[in-house]
This record gives C-alpha cells, sequence and structure tokens, in this order.
C-alpha cells in the first residue's frame, strides 16, 4: 500500500485483520519507501498482491515511480494472484483520469499520466452505491461519456474475477 505520509488509509487496518484471522500472513509494504531494485526481494515470499485502496493519483503515481507498475505486470503473468481493493483494483484500467473527480491530485504532484496498468479492458469504478459516492459519480459518468471512456461500475459487495482472457462479476453477501 502507498500511504500518504506513512499513514495508512481508514479501513486498511481492519482488512489486514480481518485478512489475518482468515489465516494468511500479511506483510505491509509501502510502496513510497521502495525503488525499482528492492522489488523483487521486498515480495520475494508474498504468494499474492493485496493492491489497497486511498488516494488512486498518489498510488498511481507511487507505482510508477517505483517500478511496481512493471513489476506486477510481470508477476501476474507468471501467474501470482493479485487482488486489488477500491483504488487497488481502479489501477488495473487502461486510465484513471475519472479519478481526478474523487481524489485531491495535490497528493500526486508527480503523476505525469492518467495511464493505468491496462490490465483490464475497462476503467474500473468502484463503490458505485456508496451514498456518499453520488455527487462525485455525477461528475464522473458526465466525463466518460463526454468522452467516450468504456467503464464497469461494481457496487461495494461485488468484485471482478479475472482468469485469463475471461471474466466476471461476482456479488457476495456482505455482513
Amino acid at each position: 500500500a502507498a500511504t500518504i505520509g506513512g499513514e495508512v488509509p481508514d479501513g486498511i487496518t481492519s482488512e489486514i485483520e480481518t485478512i489475518e484471522k482468515l489465516g494468511f500472513n500479511v506483510k505491509s509494504i509501502d510502496l513510497t519507501f521502495i525503488s525499482a531494485e528492492d522489488l523483487e526481494i521486498t515480495f520475494s515470499e508474498c504468494d499474492l498482491f493485496w493492491v489497497c485502496g486511498g488516494n488512486t493519483l498518489y498510488l498511481l503515481q507511487e507505482v510508477r515511480r517505483s517500478g511496481f507498475d512493471a513489476f506486477v505486470t510481470k508477476k501476474i503473468s507468471e501467474g501470482i494472484p493479485y487482488v486489488g481493493a477500491s483504488a487497488g483494483s481502479i489501477l488495473l484500467g487502461p486510465d484513471v483520469e475519472f479519478e481526478r473527480f474523487a481524489c485531491d491530485i495535490t497528493q500526486a504532484p508527480d503523476l505525469t499520466s492518467f495511464e493505468g496498468l491496462n490490465l483490464f479492458p475497462f476503467a474500473i469504478y468502484v463503490h458505485f452505491d456508496a451514498p456518499w459516492a453520488k455527487g462525485v459519480y455525477k461528475d464522473i459518468l458526465k466525463f466518460s461519456l463526454d468522452n467516450n471512456k468504456a467503464f464497469i461500475t461494481l457496487k461495494d459487495s461485488e468484485f471482478i474475477y479475472v482468469k485469463g482472457d475471461n471474466w466476471r462479476v461476482v456479488e457476495i453477501a456482505l455482513k
């Protein structure tokens, strides 16, 4: 997870606790402090990538700066699973320009491109059913339609399952 000022984004701590209760060992890695030369050793014991949420634009900036974009793309092609939560899933699309309506771009002053990892064919719009997101989505959808952007929306109870070239939206029961 790329943090801002070393702070873990809201909700991430409880997500980590839930994952650990399921029997997984979690190694929290802050991309802010990683260089491309450190990636292989830093992630050498990881069986999957779980990339959490936060400011998508800042996360993309740090993914690019650290070389994690090329590294994780290679590892995914080698069969290492990738789980994206919120911003972590948004990164997989072709671009994240729509996130300038939802995120503070001043937190990503070195971001030079809105190009995503392009591992999924559509922009991924998460939290589509969240009450706090309604106003933001009015701007995002207008931008997308005005600019002929292909997108898929996900409710908080949904995720995209991808295997090879096939994908589907799966709904889960939230407690």
